[in-house]
């Protein structure tokens, strides 16, 4: 079973390489995806590096910026950077107004550093766009 799982891991940095090589290595799409193989196995740098390289690549208006943004501030999150977070998730946010992960991250990042102004205006934006399961988040919305 060991050499199974060791195989997988090798035909998994195979692949990887195999894609940040490709011709298609400035398009942003392709770095996004690398970056999230890297985020999900903990190789934040190597994930970091690729979202950067997926937001210099991705031209305005493109479908893919929300995306880079949202994961580019999951990993500022994971690392304890909240303020690099709160940054990535307002870019997500002017890209795509009714993304909801970046408005409740953003509602609840506010929350906890007891800014509950900016809070509470977050979790407005994220209650308005009707996500499931609300009934918490109008309680939460009393503790601004």
């Amino acid at each position: 079973l060991a050499a199974h799982s060791h195989s997988k891991v090798k035909i998994a940095n195979q692949a990887m390489g195999v894609l940040s090589q490709t011709a298609r290595s400035g398009d942003a799409s392709l770095q996004l995806a690398i970056g999230q193989i890297a985020y999900d196995r903990g190789e934040l740098e190597a994930a970091e590096a690729a979202f950067v390289k997926a937001r210099a690549a991705a031209k305005p208006g493109s479908r893919w910026i929300a995306s880079i943004e949202e994961m580019h501030a999951l990993l500022k999150e994971k690392v304890g950077d909240s303020e690099g977070a709160i940054e990535h998730y307002k870019a997500a946010v002017a890209a795509e107004p009714e993304r909801e992960l970046p408005l409740k991250r953003l509602a609840e990042l506010y929350g906890m550093r007891k800014d509950f102004t900016n809070g509470a205006a977050w979790m407005e934006r994220y209650i308005a766009t009707r996500p499931l399961g609300l009934g918490h988040q109008y309680g939460t919305l009393g503790d601004y």
